[in-house]
């Protein structure tokens, strides 16, 4: 999905005429307001079956303001500023909507800055000033998302684990997995890394079986919530996760699969509004076969389930490799 909406954003501001195609999952996931807005600056799309079609006459500078609806997804708006570079003369668009992954929406604007983009926001509305790109190499950091899958397995597992060249100071919302595990009882140690100082490693202790229960939100961080909710059913007590209503729109239903996932595993899971309660268990379940929707991070979580002990067979191992294709390996899990 980011691919894709990233993508539109960039053929959008050249004049031709475009074929992407795509699987029919990401076919089916929200992308309509990224396209009105685009459409809004001369974009046109047409789509037939998996394929998009595209006729682009680059961005129509001189049309009314543009609004782009961020309620499905940040990325609407990070498409457009991410390809906001070298414009003949300002540009000027409104973000609305923009209730979840606010710190993605964060990350975007300060690796802009950091690029020499410049513009204002203020109160919804983005002021793009005419600028030149820098040549310049940004230090791009690793998928935190994936490293917590890692650190998750890791506390629930027999050894420790030390994941490295990790940022210390990172402008990625999931870096908040550290305080995640810290809340759980999860050991864990910042290290010192040896040769660059803004970088840390992190050490992981196995801390199973003295999870505690927690209460989280995922409003600004809703890629933790499969991981998370597999080892909230492995902890003692009864945790409360909200800030749920972005999950739907992503690869698959990840609150509907992941609560799948926790029954599967014959735990209690129940979703009251915009919050789920899960009661935790210590005992494994009867062998079950489980299905990631073509989803990578229920396949993840999925793993956390099966290196506490359960009885997995996880189907479609290869999703993973969409963002991480050497997952299992790393993880010495086996999903078959």
């Amino acid at each position: 999905g980011t691919t894709l909406r990233f993508l539109l954003g960039r053929l959008s501001r050249l004049e031709g005429e475009f074929t992407i195609e795509v699987s029919a999952r990401l076919s089916e996931r929200p992308h309509e307001e990224l396209f009105n807005f685009l459409s809004a600056l001369g974009l046109s799309i047409h789509q037939q079956g998996n394929k998009y079609h595209l006729h682009s006459l680059g961005w129509g500078m001189d049309r009314d303001l543009a609004t782009v609806n961020c309620s499905q997804s940040s990325q609407f708006a990070s498409a457009i500023l991410l390809n906001a570079f070298a414009l003949p003369k300002p540009f000027s668009f409104r973000v609305q909507g923009l209730r979840s992954s606010l710190s993605y929406w964060e990350m975007t604007k300060n690796i802009c800055r950091s690029a020499n983009l410049r513009f204002t926001e203020q109160d919804g509305r983005v002021d793009v000033q005419a600028q030149c790109l820098v040549d310049s190499v940004p230090d791009c950091e690793p998928d935190l998302s994936s490293a917590f899958s890692l650190a998750a397995i890791a506390a629930i597992g027999n050894n420790p684990v030390c994941l490295r060249n990790l940022p210390k100071n990172s402008m990625q919302a999931d870096v908040i997995f550290i305080k995640l595990l810290q809340q759980m009882g999860v050991e864990m140690h910042c290290l010192d890394h040896p040769l660059n100082s803004a970088k840390m490693d992190l050490r992981i202790n196995p801390s199973r079986p003295f999870l505690k229960a927690i209460r989280f939100d995922f409003t600004d961080a809703p890629d933790l919530f499969p991981v998370t909710a597999a080892l909230c059913s492995l902890a003692r007590g009864t945790s409360i996760l909200s800030g749920l209503h972005s999950l739907k729109f992503k690869e698959s239903d990840r609150l509907e699969q992941s609560l799948k996932l926790i029954r599967m595993a014959g735990r209690s899971a129940i979703l009251c509004g915009d919050e789920v309660s899960i009661h935790g268990s210590t005992e494994a379940a009867e062998d079950f076969i489980y299905d990631p929707d073509q989803d990578h991070r229920m396949a993840m979580a999925a793993a956390v389930l099966k290196a506490s002990g359960q009885g997995i067979r996880i189907l479609d191992p290869e999703v993973v490799d969409k963002s991480f294709p050497g997952f299992w390996d790393a993880s010495g899990v086996i999903p078959q």
